[in-house]
């Protein structure tokens, strides 16, 4: 994978929800309420587990966490294009991966007061990055009649804002039903041969690499990157959770990858898997680039 300058946030949730059926537009939409401060959230749902922002931790509840990320604030609306979605055998857990169509907004920004644009709209249009971009990766869960996002990954570039700090320590804690699932992708990432054939063979399969152009879609496409790529990854913390169900695991991870003849680079990864016909089975990955720690 290349190393462009990236925002990595992993945030897992209990709260942003869609109403719930099978298609894959409801968990679309579950998955990109995520990304919006304006949309009502309940407030009877559970406040986040972990919010990872920047490679740092914040804690609190959904909108303090919507605020300390700032992500209203940034110079641009953001929409979910090309979603890939999966659904465990039982039909009430989810996987998505999906870009985040950056949609430039440079309209003037006035005081509320006075209505005067003149002090903010320089810096609002200077902050403009013509090469931004956002994509991320989700595992959901059904709540009553809806979706309800679990694990989150969100990464990209925006300007100078960059992952240059360590990626912050994960607790080490493993949701109880998930230990088969931690197993399998510890195992997997350590081998280059033993990941890809951890990869289940299906068409909602998704893995995300750290650069914009490193967008795999289809089992079968993800084997072969991976086979291509022969990167070995050694986790140094994790995390980890399941849903409701008990069907769809997920692994978040920094890790560091080596390949012979190759400086080591450190990544933060996510890594959904789901309980199916032949065992727990990797249906999506995602990678953002991290600065690693100092010794």
């Amino acid at each position: 994978m290349r190393h462009p300058t990236l925002v990595s946030l992993l945030a897992i949730l209990a709260t942003a929800s869609a109403r719930a059926d099978s298609s894959t537009d409801a968990v679309a939409a579950s998955f990109a309420n995520v990304l919006t401060p304006e949309a009502k959230h309940d407030a009877k749902q559970k406040a986040p587990a972990l919010s990872l922002i920047f490679n740092d931790v914040v804690s609190g509840e959904y909108l303090e966490w919507v605020e300390l990320y700032a992500l209203a604030s940034l110079p641009h609306q953001t929409r979910t294009s090309q979603p890939v979605v999966g659904t465990s055998t039982g039909g009430s857990s989810a996987w998505i991966a999906a870009d985040f169509a950056i949609v430039k907004s440079c309209a003037p920004i006035t005081d509320d007061a006075t209505g005067d644009a003149s002090y903010y709209q320089p810096d609002h249009c200077k902050r403009e990055d013509p090469k931004a971009w956002m994509r991320g990766a989700a595992v959901l869960e059904r709540a009553g009649k809806r979706w309800r996002p679990v694990a989150v990954h969100v990464l990209g570039r925006f300007g100078k804002a960059t992952a240059d700090v360590p990626a912050a320590k994960l607790d080490g804690s493993v949701g109880k039903g998930a230990e088969d699932a931690v197993k399998l992708v510890g195992a997997a990432l350590a081998d280059p041969k033993a990941l890809a054939a951890a990869i289940a063979d299906r068409p909602d399969v998704v893995m995300f690499g750290s650069d914009k152009g490193e967008r795999y879609v289809t089992g079968a496409k993800v084997k072969a990157t991976l086979a291509r790529w022969g990167l070995a990854f050694a986790i140094t913390d994790q995390q980890a959770g399941i849903t409701a169900a008990g069907d769809v695991a997920w692994v978040a991870a920094n890790v560091t990858a080596t390949k012979a003849g190759a400086k080591p680079s450190t990544y933060r990864v996510l890594v959904a898997c789901a309980k199916l016909d032949k065992g727990w089975q990797i249906v999506q990955l995602s990678f953002a680039r991290t600065v690693a720690a100092k010794p």
